[in-house]
């Protein structure tokens, strides 16, 4: 572009051509002028071509990052009555009254999968020794299964009891705080609406169905196993003993009054990353088109300074023709981002470390859905 404007400067008035050997001095500026628009109005839209691009594929990455947002969100509002439940008897110090202990959810699959593989293993065996069948063959497996069944049984079993253990705590506490000050029972507030604190219930169908099938399946096998083998008590133990330790492991490990709110996880951080990245592309974009307008601009002014100073050394007269350079009036040359792209766009925000989660919502009202064409 720089050789360019150079050529042109030299050529209209140093050598002339067909077109320009008999012009004024004003005529031959206005070639400078003409090689000026003709730039700047290829650089604006070629400018606006790719901010209409980058801003397509910002709003995709946003999109994708506020439907993760807001499956998040909306799953919070869901368990929004039972996280107050919860850190309404935390505020109350109700943990302090019941055992319980928070481990890893890692820790906790490979407790529980531990569990699980002996409580297999062993009704597997249990139910192989009625016929005498050899392992890994279909009734093995069968009888693997159903100690599956009787492990969930013991699970939700201990959810029951354990709901009942806390309920006795909690009854325990609201006596304690009753007796200091004597008051009604405890507020907590669920949506801007205060409610009495309500205690922790245990389902009692849940409990009859699962207590009985847990009972029936670990005395069957048990039973099966006293009456199939001789001299082999320990085997007979680890029938029974086992889904009694899943019951009592599950029992210590749950906390009903425990309630994590879910805060972004791997996927969502890194849809936000990429809404980001977009949108300083975008900032990029807009700043690199300002940038090369202002250069542009710059040098064809300076050109058509060069061009006089060689007008007046040949002795070709502008003074009497003023063309300035029509495609240097402020602002004609400007790209409005918020009439071309429709839609108000937060800029500055995407450099900073901040999160984008208060940015997205600006630009993504329900008539800018779609991305501009």
């Amino acid at each position: 572009m720089a050789s360019r404007r150079k050529d042109v400067s030299s050529r209209v008035f140093t050598y002339g051509d067909i077109d320009t050997r008999g012009a004024t001095g004003g005529d031959r500026l206005a070639i400078l002028d003409a090689e000026e628009r003709a730039a700047l109005f290829q650089a604006k839209s070629n400018g606006e071509g790719a901010i209409r691009n980058a801003y397509t594929r910002y709003q995709d990455a946003l999109l994708r990052y506020k439907r993760r947002r807001d499956r998040r969100e909306e799953k919070n509002k869901a368990h929004e009555p039972r996280i107050a439940f919860a850190e309404a008897w935390r505020a109350l110090n109700a943990q302090e009254r019941y055992p319980h202990a928070h481990l890893h959810w890692l820790a906790q699959v490979v407790i529980f999968g531990l569990l699980a593989g002996l409580d297999f293993y062993v009704f597997a065996q249990a139910y192989a020794v009625v016929d005498d069948l050899a392992e890994f063959s279909i009734q093995w497996w069968l009888g693997g299964l159903l100690g599956l069944v009787v492990f969930v049984a013991g699970i939700i079993l201990a959810r029951q009891i354990k709901a009942i253990i806390v309920a006795t705590s909690q009854h325990s506490l609201v006596k304690d705080l009753q007796d200091d000050i004597p008051t009604k029972r405890p507020q907590y507030t669920v949506r801007g609406e205060s409610r009495t604190l309500p205690y922790t219930r245990a389902s009692g169908l849940a409990l009859t169905l699962s207590g009985s099938i847990f009972i029936a399946l670990v005395g069957l096998a048990i039973w099966v196993r006293l009456d199939a083998t001789t001299g082999d008590l320990p085997a007979v133990m680890m029938t029974g003993i086992i889904p009694i330790v899943i019951v009592a492991v599950e029992i210590y490990i749950h906390d009903p009054l425990f309630r994590l709110v879910q805060k972004p996880g791997r996927r969502e951080r890194s849809a936000e990353r990429r809404a980001r990245k977009r949108g300083v592309e975008l900032e990029n974009i807009i700043a690199s088109y300002d940038s090369f307008i202002r250069k542009t601009r710059a040098g064809f002014a300076h050109q058509r300074q060069i061009a006089k100073v060689t007008a007046a050394d040949l002795g070709i007269d502008t003074d009497s023709d003023t063309p300035q350079g029509e495609g240097s009036e402020d602002g004609e040359w400007e790209i409005k981002i918020d009439d071309l792209l429709k839609t108000k766009v937060p800029l500055g925000v995407f450099h900073d470390d901040v999160s984008i989660y208060a940015v997205a919502p600006a630009q993504l009202s329900e008539d800018d859905h779609e991305s501009p064409r």
